[in-house]
């Protein structure tokens, strides 16, 4: 049982705890090439679950825009929640903790390429005018979105991310 946990900012001293999170979260998948250049980016940041003095929990958002638009649009990946204090709350938690700070940034629209019936509790639904870099068509329904703070969002047209992001290997 978790007696204190806390979201809060990622630190320096979080990295290793994150790199031996992610294969446990995930174990087939290789996310770490990922996770790596999100921590080192600026135009990204990460949240931590601290549960105990354990990290139990990390999230990252990173900046991105369409051509020709101004809307502050940022994207949520990766999530991941140790396996052995999954299913309580930490997710939610770190997404509601990240939703907050990007209103309060006057962020726009948050992006996210995840399972619909998860996502779609916080009010995700199917994005169709923001086009990712490349996903495969069955995954359609997956690349979802939802405004925040109440901001109208116009953008429209080919999602530009970070270089770090734009390799197929993350996008399928």
């Amino acid at each position: 049982m978790i007696r204190d946990m806390r979201i809060r900012d990622y630190g320096p001293i979080d990295r290793d705890a994150i790199m031996e999170l992610y294969p446990r979260a995930f174990p087939e998948e290789d996310l770490l090439p990922l996770v790596r250049e999100l921590l080192a980016a600026p135009e990204a940041f990460s949240l931590v679950a601290d549960a105990d003095g354990a990290i139990v929990g990390h999230i990252g958002f990173t900046a991105c825009a369409v051509a020709g638009n101004r809307d502050r649009l940022s994207m949520l990946a990766p999530l991941a929640v140790d396996p052995d204090h999954q299913r309580r709350g930490i997710g939610k938690g770190l997404i509601a903790a990240g939703i907050e700070r990007l209103e309060a940034e006057g962020y726009a629209k948050l992006l996210v390429l995840g399972d619909p019936a998860y996502y779609g509790q916080w009010g995700f639904a199917q994005e169709s005018g923001i086009t990712p870099p490349a996903i495969p068509g069955n995954w359609a329904p997956a690349w979802q979105s939802r405004e925040l703070a109440g901001l109208p969002c116009k953008a429209a047209g080919r999602l530009m991310v970070p270089e770090f992001w734009d390799k197929p290997e993350y996008w399928s």
